[in-house]
């Protein structure tokens, strides 16, 4: 398993921050990421969706671009070491519109979901269930992997699962 040493985490934020210039950490929210992460997704709604980012994760909101044309828009937010990206093109499909007649998403190519770990997987787990935001019914283990997980969805039903080592092993 890889684990980030301290050096590591500044030269990813270093190499994050040069690319979208602004971001600096913001204050420590319950997403709060064991090692740098860096997160893209397509979003129904914008505005709305960096609402939610902004008021249920505590991310900041560093900076918007668009295209030329303005078929492209994003906003860049940013926590801790999480920068997420959300992004809106004019002509973008919902997954569950695209999938009239398939139950699930993963009938789709590409990624299912997206994934990071964070430093206090239960205060997360607790603190989103209490906002009401979608998550699975418990925290899971993999032995196997020594790791303890759940997955959430923001509204556009994008997947995020985080992870946390078990401490002293799973057992």
């Amino acid at each position: 398993m890889f684990a980030a040493t301290p050096e590591d985490s500044t030269v990813i934020m270093t190499i994050v921050r040069d690319a979208y210039p602004g971001t600096e950490p913001g204050p420590e929210t319950p997403l709060s990421a064991a090692a740098p992460a860096f997160i893209a997704l397509s979003v129904s709604d914008l505005e709305a969706a960096t609402a939610w980012y902004s008021e249920v994760l505590g991310l900041r909101r560093v900076r918007d671009v668009s295209s030329a044309d303005g078929a492209l828009r994003a906003s860049v937010l940013s926590s801790d070491n999480v920068v997420i990206e959300l992004i809106r093109h004019r002509s973008t499909l919902a997954a569950d519109d695209v999938l009239e007649s398939q139950a699930h998403r993963f009938h789709l190519q590409g990624i299912v979901k997206t994934g990071l770990f964070v430093t206090d997987i239960d205060r997360l787990f607790e603190y989103l269930r209490e906002r009401q935001v979608r998550t699975d019914e418990r925290i899971g283990t993999d032995r196997e992997l020594g790791l303890r997980f759940f997955i959430f969805r923001d509204p556009d039903g994008n997947r995020i699962q985080v992870f946390e080592p078990c401490a002293g092993g799973c057992g």
